[in-house]
């Protein structure tokens, strides 16, 4: 140190700069580089008029309080030595006053000043007494608080300016896992659910980088301020409704306490809920809420019979199970394999489990379902709910109660076929593609006798029969790559445009591999109405589909008919002269 001392507790001095170490309470952890190039020019030109204030260490060194900024400026200049204003303090005098420095300075960035009041909450206890200590109203200083439980992809976001401070606030009241989902709907709400919230927040940095600077919105605009509370209004947080459990049961976790006080409990939390417009009681802690659901199915578990005990979903399955020796079913009389059910150890869905009337066969057992249950609209019985006893049976090959996976081989999609049948589809096949080809042929040949087609008589051969987007439309791109040009193209006088409005006359919805099997008189509605079409156009040709009659042989049947009454008049003058003879 250099200079003399003002008095004795209390001295300015010209510090040497590498005796001056920062101070872990500087509640700033980052600078605008801009606004740091001019305090560097600013001190270059003028030198630098306020003191930064330190106190002393025991080591002969001091401590940085305040003038993080000036002290960096200084560095940059590579000064040999800095104006400081000495003063023994406390480190809970040195906390507050770097504080209320930085706080009465240029604008500390939200986070670190929310990491700042918490660091003080923790030693006075209120956000009354913190606001009194640094001259900030109460909501204030309440309101950054609530920035001190974000999850670190939305401090990023909040860091990296993709979203605002009135976004934080609204994210920091919901759980860390209702935050992340909202946060990424705020972000971006086309993200699918496969999307990872870290992959948005990268998107939309890049996003940003690659625009012009003088561009200042419009690539990574989040939500609104007003719609993101309307979403968690919405979407966010479970209904505490559909909890089996009792909202008053505090031993179900200790840890969290009952629902009916918890401050998640949007009901029970005006001062961070009040605001916002949801008329039922929603937990807004989804990883609680599901700690508890799992509490409360062990617990009914353990009271059905203990871990043996079958455990339900409501989602269904085909899929046989893995599978077990059934205890009950076995007898000594039997032989071992004979009976097996669903291993109780694994989740079972509904297919490998059938709900059954008790001792309606020697198999049911007891079963707790762990999840909630989606019933149809029109459905007669209400939705179970997780923890719900009910006696099942989840034996394999029991004729009361057959299984999903047990169904015979003609009822499973893709299931082996009989050989008669796969050769009435492989002939069916070919004769929808000689069915195709022969379409393509006529229209062709009606197509090549016209040298141009007017524009409504386009629109109506090709425009309206393209599919939008269908495997028909894979079909078109296999046969015909590139008809979209042609069309474009409007070479409508030409044998490739006479391809594609053959193609366009294909009806696939009416030619498939069962058309053959039932759909016969359909099938001659549209060769009748093409054929219409076309002669129309101007073809005067045969129809290709009726079958050409068969020309009766004259010659044949008229020697046939001389012949019997060439045989019938035989018989007849036998007799006629046996009667002469007789007579004479």
């Amino acid at each position: 140190m250099t200079g003399p001392a003002k008095d004795a507790e209390i001295m300015v001095e010209d510090v040497y700069l590498y005796l001056i170490n920062p101070s872990p309470f500087n509640p700033r952890k980052s600078v605008d580089p801009a606004r740091q190039h001019d305090l560097v020019e600013s001190i270059r030109l003028h030198g630098i008029h306020t003191p930064l204030l330190v106190r002393p260490m025991p080591d002969g060194a001091v401590e940085l309080i305040a003038g993080s900024r000036r002290f960096a400026a200084a560095g940059a200049l590579e000064l040999e030595t800095v104006p400081c204003l000495v003063r023994p303090m406390t480190d809970e005098q040195a906390r507050e006053l770097a504080l209320v420095d930085n706080l009465q300075r240029e604008d500390v960035p939200a986070l670190e000043e929310a990491d700042a009041y918490e660091a003080l909450r923790r030693e006075l206890g209120t956000a009354a007494a913190i606001a009194a200590r640094v001259g900030k109203p109460v909501e204030h200083v309440t309101k950054r608080l609530r920035l001190v439980a974000l999850g670190a992809h939305t401090r990023q976001a909040l860091a990296e300016r993709l979203i605002t401070i009135d976004h934080a606030l609204l994210l920091a009241r919901v759980g860390a896992e209702e935050e992340e989902a909202a946060l990424k709907w705020c972000l971006d709400r086309t993200a699918g659910s496969t999307v990872k919230v870290e992959k948005v927040i990268a998107d939309r940095i890049e996003r940003r980088e690659k625009m012009p600077a003088n561009i200042h919105y419009g690539y990574s605009e989040p939500e609104s301020v007003l719609k993101l509370k309307f979403h968690i209004e919405q979407s966010v947080g479970r209904k505490l409704s559909v909890a089996p459990w009792p909202l008053d049961d505090g031993l179900l976790v200790p840890s969290a306490g009952t629902c009916a006080g918890c401050p998640s409990n949007t009901a029970a939390n005006d001062s961070l809920f009040g605001d916002l417009n949801i008329a039922e009681a929603t937990c807004s802690d989804g990883i609680c809420f599901e700690a508890k659901r799992a509490a409360f199915v062990h617990r009914k578990i353990l009271e059905a019979g203990g871990e043996k005990t079958p455990r339900l979903s409501g989602k269904s399955s085909s899929v046989r199970p893995k599978m077990v020796l059934h205890p009950k079913a076995y007898g000594p009389d039997e032989k071992p394999g004979e009976h097996y059910m669903a291993d109780p150890a694994k989740v079972l869905k509904e297919g490998q489990w059938v709900e059954a009337k008790p001792a309606s066969c020697g198999n049911t057992v007891a079963g707790v379902t762990v999840d909630w249950e989606e019933v149809g609209y029109y459905s007669k019985r209400a939705a179970r709910k997780p923890g719900t006893l009910l006696t099942v049976c989840t034996t394999e090959g029991c004729k009361a109660h057959p299984k999903s996976y047990e169904k015979s081989s003609k009822d499973v999609p893709g299931a082996q076929i009989s050989k008669a049948e796969q050769e009435r589809l492989e002939k069916n096949k070919a004769r929808e593609v000689e069915e195709n080809k022969l379409r393509m042929a006529l229209v062709a040949a009606a197509l090549e006798q016209m040298r141009t087609i007017p524009e409504t008589a386009l629109r109506e051969i090709v425009a309206s029969k393209v599919p939008k987007w269908s495997p028909g439309l894979k079909i078109w791109a296999a046969l015909l790559p590139g008809y979209q040009k042609t069309l474009k193209a409007g070479a409508v006088d030409s044998v490739e445009f006479a391809r594609v409005a053959a193609l366009a006359e294909i009806e696939y919805a009416e030619l498939h591999m069962d058309t053959y099997d039932g759909l016969e008189e359909d099938v001659k509605v549209g060769r009748a109405g093409l054929l219409k079409k076309v002669r129309g156009w101007g073809y005067a040709g045969p129809d290709p589909w009726s079958k050409p009659k068969a020309e009766k042989p004259a010659k044949k049947t008229v020697a046939k008919k001389t012949a019997v009454k060439k045989a019938a008049g035989k018989p007849a003058k036998k007799v006629a002269a046996k009667k002469k003879g007789g007579a004479a």
